[in-house]
Formats: C-alpha cells, structure tokens, sequence
C-alpha cells in the first residue's frame, strides 16, 4: 500500500491558466513548510479542521515525518495519512495548506499537499469512489489542475482502490504508535530487519520474541513492519482480504 511517484488519479488540465497564478501557489507551499506547529504541536493549514465537528470523523495523525499533528476530517483521510507516512517516497505532508482561487469567486483546499523525497511536490484530494464523481465535479478538478499548472504542481485524485480497508487501518496504527515509542538508529533498523528475515517469523508476536532474544526492543518489529523492512505475514493476510 505504498505511494509511488504518479500513484493516483492525475486530472487533465482543461485550461491554461495565467504565470501569474504560478507564485502565490508556491509562495502558500513555501509557507506551508515552514510554519511552526502549534502549541498543542498541531500543523494546521490555511483552512483549520476542528476537532470534534459534528457530523465528521476527525482525528489528529502525530507524523513523524512532518514533525507534527496533521488534522484530518474524515477516515479516509486518516487512511491516507498512514499510507504517506510509510512510503519511501514522500518526505514530509500537510492538510489543507493550499488556498487555490477559482473562477466566478470559488476556491478550492485540496485535501493533501505533498512533498516528494526526489522533490516537487504535488496537490492531493481523497475520495470514496472516483468512478462514482459527477462529470460537474471532474470538470472542477480538470480546472484546478490547470490553475496548478504554471507551478508545475500536480493535482491527483485518490479512493479507497488505494487505501487500506478498516481492519488493515487499525493494524497499521497500532504498529505505528507502537514501533515509533522512541528513535531508531539505521543499523537498529537495518539488523534488526536481518533477524527478522534470517528467522522469517510467521506472527508479529514471535518477530517481538526474536528481537528480544537478539537483544533488540520488542516494538522494533512494530517500526520494520509499518515501514516494510520486514513483511509481516498478518499485513499480507489482510491485504489477500481485500
């Protein structure tokens, strides 16, 4: 369930918009970067997503690689936060970053901004079903992408093809929460992995048991599982439940 370069949906671009849009866009992605987290170490965007709103699932994701609490509105957006903090490709994430102004005085915050570790960065909107959008919505996308277009930005859409399903979720968080209860070195992460391969263990109960025998902490399998240096047997059984 790893992101790659292109993974998603790309929109067409409908038209060509104006250079001058080009600078406030990545001005707003500058900025994004490198706004400080909150007090309550919350990475809000220029659109705020409050906690608790009724009628939305909202949650914060404590990421790692973007150094704060990301916001999010709904499962599927937790789902995809998980699914960009594991992939090798993405660097760091926000949400709702980007205020993009559209014609007839309508805007639009897609959902995700990301940034790639081979750089670039690119604009991200998560959806249940996008065979199932309505062509009015499409068009709104194929105009998005063209005003992102003289700032070389990419606008995809993403569903839940690309997302891991509810149980495969939960998995997933509780590795998380539990293998990133401290910082691991690389060559924890890279001999702990070789244990684990050379031992090839079929649950994640006996990967904590021969870790702790090779002197290495339990929850280190948790990280090498989440972050698929080891491929644990349990995720793969998920994933063939799809």
């Amino acid at each position: 369930m790893l992101l790659q370069h292109g993974a998603g949906i790309p929109c067409q671009p409908l038209l060509h918009a104006s250079n001058e849009v080009a600078w406030p866009i990545l001005a707003q992605i500058d900025a994004a970067f490198r706004h400080s987290p909150s007090i309550a170490n919350t990475l809000h965007g220029v659109r705020r997503i409050h906690q608790g709103a009724r009628g939305r699932s909202t949650s914060l994701f404590p990421s790692r690689k973007s150094g704060g609490a990301i916001p999010l509105e709904s499962k599927l957006e937790l789902a995809y936060a998980a699914v960009l903090e594991r992939s090798p490709a993405v660097l760091r994430y926000r949400t709702q970053a980007v205020h993009i102004p559209l014609p007839a005085g309508q805007s639009a915050f897609p959902d995700f901004l990301v940034e790639l570790v081979e750089g670039g960065f690119e604009l991200h909107e998560v959806k249940p079903s996008i065979a199932h959008l309505s062509r009015a919505y499409l068009d709104r996308c194929e105009l998005i992408s063209s005003v992102l277009q003289p700032a070389q930005v990419p606008f995809r859409l993403v569903d839940t093809a690309q997302l891991p399903n509810r149980k495969h979720l939960e998995w997933l968080l509780q590795r998380y929460a539990r293998g990133h209860l401290q910082v691991w070195t690389a060559a924890q992460v890279q001999l702990g992995a070789e244990v684990l391969v050379a031992f090839q263990p079929t649950s994640l109960a006996q990967a904590h048991r021969h870790l702790t025998q090779a002197g290495f902490p339990a929850q280190l399998a948790d990280y090498l599982a989440f972050h698929r240096h080891w491929h644990s047997p349990e995720e793969i059984a998920l994933e063939g439940a799809l």
